[in-house]
């Protein structure tokens, strides 16, 4: 039980390395601004679907701080930050790696049933209903006929250097869900 906890402290250290290096760097806050920035339905479903897709990545608590920001340029701002939350939240309960509980699950299976891989296991049975889930939202969205009503957004600049540190993390990140990085 030690090394299952060492491993599971270890990823999660790693992916919280990846989700803070990622927001730092600027680009989630760019992708969103270049949703806000299209205006009207288009840009709302643009931004809807960047962040569900992007959820599982950055571990949601990343959205959570840039959502309130967000949510003032939507023309129903209750309805449009419900529909982004549900995003958020959907999006990362899904994949094997969106939050806590599934990483502590994958890092389990993955220490007690050798040759266990989640993203070759368990990700092609998930797909379907993630896709699913990605067009019964935008659907949701477009009969509810929630747009950005502002479309001018300064946008800033990509911190590269945070980019590259990211990358790095990401490296570790596949070789170890997929069972054969061990740190110990």
């Amino acid at each position: 039980m030690v090394i299952l906890g060492l491993k599971f402290f270890m990823l999660n250290l790693i992916f919280l390395l990846f989700a803070a290096t990622l927001d730092r760097s600027g680009l989630i806050k760019r992708i969103m601004d270049l949703g806000v920035k299209k205006g009207g339905r288009v840009g709302f479903h643009i931004l809807l679907s960047t962040i569900f897709i992007l959820s599982p990545l950055y571990l949601f608590p990343v959205f959570l701080y840039r959502l309130p920001n967000v949510s003032k340029r939507i023309n129903k701002e209750r309805t449009g930050l419900t529909l982004l939350m549900a995003a958020v939240m959907l999006g990362s309960i899904l994949l094997p790696f969106g939050n806590q509980r599934n990483l502590f699950f994958s890092t389990y299976f993955i220490t007690m049933r050798e040759g266990f891989s989640p993203l070759r296991e368990l990700v092609p049975h998930i797909w379907p209903y993630w896709f699913l889930l990605l067009a019964f939202l935008n659907l949701v969205a477009y009969l509810l006929r929630v747009e950005v009503q502002d479309n001018l957004v300064k946008l800033e600049k990509v911190r590269y250097q945070e980019h590259i540190l990211s990358g790095i993390a990401l490296f570790f990140i596949f070789p170890l869900a997929m069972g054969k990085l061990n740190f110990l």
